[in-house]
């Protein structure tokens, strides 16, 4: 009787339980509180550290837009590996000495007493010249002529460093060979502002030959000094002209391209700053 009971009482309890405990039917998923965490790949990584510095314009249209900027051309001087140092002179002080003196005299005459003072200093700094500095690794011939020959493309006049500083130094002397040695870091900046409209630096950050080769760009007005762009690129076209293509390999396939010759990174280069030119004219 008391189990009896004791069921009855079970299913009292099941038959009084609110529906929602009992409901099986479908609800709408709740929104999430955050966006679920990207994942990062190495692969990822590495296409978005491709993408910094890559040309956004086509390269008919950058071509096209910088003569139109540039009709008549343009003075470029091309530093490779070399940097434009802010040194003003060859001459370094290493000491200087001051020498203060004064003195006293008096006098008495006929004509009345006579009082005279007087104080002085004499200078004298200790110099030397450092050697001009020296640039960085080895050029990379096949990369720069790949620049030289896309920039002549559209009228850029391209000035080589040491011979721009010896055609400004022929042009100071009078034939009597009486000068002494020029200054060569004032030298360089009178060759600049003679020779050339725009400064541009470009400097390996790896081996031009690397997997993944790494450059650092500036570009200087001479005229004023003014910054016209700093950045940093790999030379790698836009996807649109250098589409990825799947490999196969040992893990499967995978996206990737094939190698740029240096001669492409050198015309990338030279697109690229035909485009913070343009850019800086805008």
């Amino acid at each position: 009787m008391m189990n009896l009971m004791r069921a009855g009482l079970v299913l009292a309890i099941c038959a009084a339980s609110p529906p929602a405990l009992t409901d099986d039917r479908d609800h709408p998923a709740s929104e999430m509180m955050a966006p679920p965490a990207e994942v990062t790949t190495r692969a990822k990584m590495l296409e978005e550290e491709e993408e910094q510095g890559t040309r956004t314009m086509s390269r008919e249209e950058v071509q096209e837009r910088f003569r139109a900027t540039h009709p008549e051309g343009l003075r470029l001087a091309f530093y490779y590996n070399r940097r434009f140092s802010d040194r003003i002179s060859d001459w370094v002080a290493s000491e200087r000495f001051v020498v203060a003196g004064t003195g006293r005299r008096s006098e008495q005459g006929p004509d009345g007493d006579t009082a005279e003072q007087g104080r002085g200093n004499v200078a004298m700094q200790a110099e030397r010249r450092r050697a001009p500095a020296s640039a960085g690794p080895g050029p990379a011939a096949e990369l720069q002529g790949g620049y030289v020959s896309t920039m002549r493309q559209v009228g850029v006049r391209l000035v080589e460093r040491g011979t721009m500083m010896r055609l400004a130094d022929a042009s100071r002397e009078d034939g009597t060979f009486t000068r002494g040695a020029p200054d060569h870091q004032r030298l360089e900046v009178q060759a600049l502002s003679e020779h050339a409209d725009v400064l541009v630096e470009i400097r390996a950050l790896n081996a031009p030959t690397a997997e993944k080769p790494r450059f650092e760009m500036r570009l200087v007005d001479v005229k004023d000094g003014t910054l016209l762009a700093v950045l940093e690129t790999g030379g790698v076209p836009p996807e649109e002209e250098y589409p990825y293509q799947w490999v196969g390999t040992d893990s499967g396939f995978e996206r990737d391209r094939p190698p740029l010759t240096l001669s492409q990174v050198g015309t990338e280069l030279a697109l690229i700053t035909m485009q913070q030119l343009v850019a800086a004219d805008d």
